[in-house]
């Protein structure tokens, strides 16, 4: 009898141990995103994000800022990164474009109100962000499929200055899309993911193998044809809701082991001690 309760304290000495790392790994991501700014259209709230896209020389105008950086074959890779930041009840975005030697070719800032198309596109409320929701973003369509699980959760992570949080965003389709180049018309290059906060939902990543006039508006490239654009989100100060903590618990496996190992083995010592 002695026996069997000292097997029953230690197994539950072992659970309670176990549980708790659990809770305070969990509680400790939960403070620090509960700091972050409660939605993306809270005052002070910031975004930063990266974005390419390859142009097609044919459709330059002729006081097009790309019409000298025109690449042999006919076609314009550039990449650049967006500022946006949140003044009352504003958004102002501030976009640098550079050529692909990294060279910055032009930059723009603009501002527009929180029911603005560009801000009402990256930002849709979060009540337009479920299963079989719609999402208007410019001239494209985005179907939302679902929450999207499926990927290793280290492919979704949001930085919040040095320190990074992982999330589980929802997975959309773009349904609409002109001036399709058929190098990157599959499925695999029209997606879009968001992740949730308070009240609204923030973009996370999209990919438009065609025309799309949120990336022209964001490059300053009205008239310009975008055969495909790519868009990320590199860092912000909004906490979200839909955070993926088993990722977190996951990477204490290596303690929880030790701990069962070592009460294990006192049990087998006792065991051992006892038949002798």
């Amino acid at each position: 009898m002695k026996r069997r309760t000292i097997f029953m304290t230690v197994i539950a000495i072992l659970i309670i141990l176990t549980a708790s790392i659990m809770i305070a790994v969990i509680d400790n991501v939960s403070s620090e995103v509960d700091v972050e700014k409660p939605s993306p259209a809270t005052n002070g709230a910031y975004f930063v994000y990266s974005y390419t896209s390859k142009l097609r020389c044919k459709s330059f105008p002729s006081n097009s800022i790309y019409k000298n950086e025109t690449l042999k074959h006919g076609d314009l890779y550039i990449n650049g990164r967006m500022y946006i930041n949140i003044t009352g009840s504003s958004a102002v975005f501030h976009s640098y474009l550079c050529n692909s030697t990294g060279t910055i070719i032009a930059n723009r800032t603009f501002s527009e109100p929180l029911n603005g198309t560009v801000f009402t596109a990256m930002f849709p409320e979060e009540n337009h962000i479920n299963t079989g929701s719609i999402v208007i973003f410019g001239n494209n369509v985005i179907a939302i499929k679902g929450m999207y699980t499926t990927c290793p959760s280290s492919h979704y992570v949001v930085n919040y200055g040095k320190k990074q949080v992982q999330y589980i965003p929802y997975i959309g389709k773009i349904e609409s899309l002109t001036d399709v180049i058929q190098d990157y018309n599959y499925s695999l290059f029209n997606y879009a993911n968001f992740i949730q906060s308070r009240g609204y939902s923030i973009l996370s990543s999209i990919s438009i193998p065609g025309n799309s006039s949120i990336a022209a508006m964001i490059q300053d490239n009205i008239g310009i044809k975008t055969s495909w654009f790519t868009m990320k989100l590199d860092r912000t100060n909004v906490g979200i809701t839909a955070i993926n903590y088993i990722s977190y618990i996951e990477k204490y496996t290596i303690v929880y082991a030790v701990i069962w190992i070592i009460g294990i083995g006192y049990l087998i010592s006792i065991k051992v001690k006892k038949k002798r």
